[in-house]
This record gives C-alpha cells, sequence and structure tokens, in this order.
C-alpha cells in the first residue's frame, strides 16, 4: 500500500515539475538556514570547549572589578597588588600562582606608530607553565628569559602580510615602546586571540619600569593542584582575599572567575543566539509549508475527475486522504532533503572563507547525525501538518459532484 502511495504521489510530482519545485522552495530555504546556523554553532561550540580544555580547566583568575576594554586599561579604584600573591599562595589547593602586568603603550617601527597592549610576564618556571598553558608559547626565537632587557617577543599577528609592522617580525629587528628601544628575539605561536596574537611581550620588570606601575598587577593566575575541585578553591579564594581586604560578602573590588564558568556564559549566549536566528529561519518553513497547502488545493481542483473515478470503482475516503497527505509529506521530504544539503555545503563554504581569511581550525562545521533525523522528520512533519486539510477536502469530495463537469 505504502508502495502504490508513493508512485502515485512520485507520478503526480513529475507531471508537475515547476510547481513542485516552487513549492519546495520555502521548506529547502528554510532547512538550508536552519542546518548551516546549528552545524556551525555546533562547531563553534566544540571548538570554543576545545580550547578551553586546551588551556586546562585548573586555572583561577582573578581580575579587578568592574574591568572593560583591555586589561590594563583604567577600571577606576579597584586594583591587584603583589599582596594578593601571598594570600592566594597560603590558599589549601592552589599548585603555583602567576601574574601579569598588561598596559597599553606606543609601539613605534620605523615610520609607523600603533598603540599596542604590552604585557609584562614574570619568568619563574610555575609562571612560565602558566603563561604557557594560556597561549604565551613560541614559534620563532625565543621567550623572555630572566635578566632580559630590552628585549620583546611579539604576537603573531604581526605576520600577516596586511600587517603594517610585519617587518619586525626578523628577530634582530629594533621596536620602541613608549621611546624606549626593544629587540625582537621571539614570535608567538597564532592563538586565534586579539589580545595575545597582538600582543608585545616584555620582562616584568622593565613593564613596571615603563609604566611605573609600582606592587599594581593587572590580573592574577592561579592553578589548583590535580584532583582539586577548581570552584571551591575559587571561592576560598575569594573569601580570603575579601578576609584580608575586610570587605563584605557582595562588595568585592575584584572578581574571581574560573573556565567552566565562561564556558557555561559562552553556550548559554551562543544558544540564546541560535534559537533567535532559527526561529526567523523557521519562517520560511511556515512560508513553504502555506506553499504546500495551496499546491494541494490546487491539485483537488485539477484533479477531481480523477477523484471521482477512483471513489466510484470503490476507493475509500480515506485511501483518498491518504494520497494527498502522502503527497504532501513527500513534498516536504525532497524540500528537505535539498535543504540538508545546501546547509552542509553553505556551513563548509563559510569554514573555507573563514580558514582563509582568519586561519585553519578557528570554526570547523559540524555534521551530527541527529541533525540530518531531526530535519528529515521535521520537513516531512511541516508537509504532512500543512497538506492535512487539503486531504480532508479531497477526502470528502462527493463523487458525483467530482465527476460532473
Amino acid at each position: 500500500m505504502l508502495i502504490d502511495l508513493f508512485k502515485i504521489s512520485l507520478t503526480n510530482m513529475t507531471q508537475r515539475k515547476i510547481r513542485s519545485w516552487l513549492t519546495m522552495i520555502g521548506i529547502f530555504i528554510g532547512i538550508t538556514a536552519v542546518v548551516s546556523l546549528i552545524s556551525l554553532g555546533q562547531g563553534l561550540r566544540e571548538a570554543i570547549n576545545q580550547q578551553f580544555k586546551f588551556l586546562g580547566t585548573d586555572k583561577v583568575t582573578i581580575y579587578p572589578a568592574g574591568l572593560q576594554g583591555p586589561p590594563g586599561s583604567d577600571t577606576g579604584n579597584s586594583k591587584l597588588f603583589e599582596h594578593d600573591l601571598d594570600v592566594i599562595k597560603k590558599v589549601r589547593g592552589v599548585k603555583a600562582v602567576s601574574y601579569r602586568i598588561m598596559k597599553t603603550a606606543k609601539i613605534e617601527f620605523k615610520d609607523v606608530t600603533k598603540y599596542r597592549l604590552v604585557v609584562g610576564l614574570p619568568t619563574d618556571p610555575d609562571s612560565n607553565e602558566i603563561a604557557e598553558s594560556v597561549g604565551f608559547r613560541v614559534e620563532d626565537g625565543r621567550s623572555i628569559r630572566d635578566g632580559d632587557k630590552y628585549k620583546v617577543m611579539i604576537g603573531n599577528d604581526y605576520t600577516k602580510e596586511d600587517n603594517p609592522l610585519k617587518n619586525i617580525v626578523n628577530k634582530g629587528n629594533y621596536i620602541l615602546i613608549n621611546g624606549e628601544k626593544y629587540q625582537v628575539v621571539g614570535i608567538m605561536k597564532k592563538m586565534g586571540n586579539d589580545m595575545i596574537d597582538k600582543a608585545i611581550v616584555i620582562h616584568e620588570d622593565q613593564a613596571k619600569d615603563i609604566f611605573d606601575t609600582g606592587e599594581e598587577l593587572s590580573i592574577i593566575m592561579a592553578q589548583v593542584n590535580d584532583g582539586e575541585d577548581t570552584e571551591k578553591i575559587a571561592d576560598e579564594i575569594k573569601r580570603k582575599i575579601r578576609q584580608d581586604r575586610n570587605l563584605e560578602e557582595g562588595k568585592e573590588d575584584f572578581e574571581v572567575i574560573v573556565p567552566t564558568q565562561i564556558i557555561e556564559t559562552f553556550n548559554d549566549v551562543l544558544n540564546i543566539v541560535i534559537y533567535v536566528i532559527v526561529g526567523i529561519a523557521g519562517i520560511s518553513l511556515v512560508v513553504g509549508g502555506v506553499g504546500i497547502m495551496n499546491t494541494m488545493y490546487t491539485s483537488i481542483l485539477e484533479r477531481r475527475n480523477e477523484i471521482g473515478i477512483m471513489k466510484a470503482i470503490g476507493a475509500r475516503n480515506s485511501d483518498i486522504g491518504k494520497i494527498f497527505l502522502f503527497e504532501s509529506g513527500i513534498l516536504g521530504s525532497v524540500g528537505g532533503i535539498i535543504g540538508i544539503l545546501l546547509g552542509f555545503a553553505l556551513a563548509y563554504l563559510i569554514e573555507i572563507v573563514i580558514a582563509i581569511a582568519w586561519q585553519p581550525g578557528i570554526l570547523i562545521a559540524t555534521y551530527p547525525t541527529w541533525l540530518i533525523i531531526l530535519m528529515m522528520v521535521f520537513s516531512f512533519g511541516v508537509g504532512t501538518l500543512f497538506g492535512t486539510l487539503p486531504a480532508v477536502q479531497a477526502a470528502k469530495l462527493n463523487p458525483v459532484d467530482a465527476l460532473r463537469k
């Protein structure tokens, strides 16, 4: 029976090719948009989660409260100090502590002047390990060493052909930082993070001299011992600093963040964006469904005699209804198949464009099986849903009226 219904529906569709294609446009446009967005969204989520896994979930980051804009920019009276390092080191479960001094400075190379983030890093073994884990890794040359004076390591962004400072990547070149001459000794690996990829890294002592920061720090990072609960350690760090500063709970002038919180926040925001855009794209599916309904009503008018003959030779109302319902379902399914293929193709094209414009691996589209199954079921459902009323009308058609010309 199902095979016969499929053959009849397919025959009717092929006899009206142009109308069938026009009917499916709304369906496959909507499915294309939904599939490509979800595919890219899933890929972006996985890429971010993998990046955080690479950085490690065993890190706790402490910022001045209300940090806005680039780290190291003026944020009011909220500050961190070297004294806070001693407080954090005493927290049980903390393995190592490091920090950064970050300020924006004037960078000059030949006749090019830019304002860039300058990062001062300590060079003790623990700090080096933490710095490398969060992206300060060397690709060419060497990193900043203990005792280095007037030496810099530059971000990978300066290797781009369109970067006006690209020529400073040649080790041995000199740049000026706030008028002081520094030799380039290393280039960092590509991170995919503008803050690091455009940064200029110097020794912490040099940063203190340039910016006259005294004991002020921009960011503190604590690494917890293996097997410890990072969130519990973060809460304890927060409690200890609050106690040391004699602050009330909820009125802290600092923030303590763990990677899992950032991941959860990112995923929540990404989900909201995807839901909203998919909802907008879903409007075209409704339009496509209305198109299927209109096509089915038109088909009933054209095939009145055919319906009358089928009823006259013994076809039941349910048989007639199934034919039109199955036909509308096939229209939705075919539109869904086309939409899925176009959606994956569009997602792959966007992946290639981003790889060319930025770097490979920043965004990798995913093609989950559940998405294919969901879209197939959904497109068939849209077709059958909007084909229900026409199918009911066709089933109720009086054979005498249907045969009357």
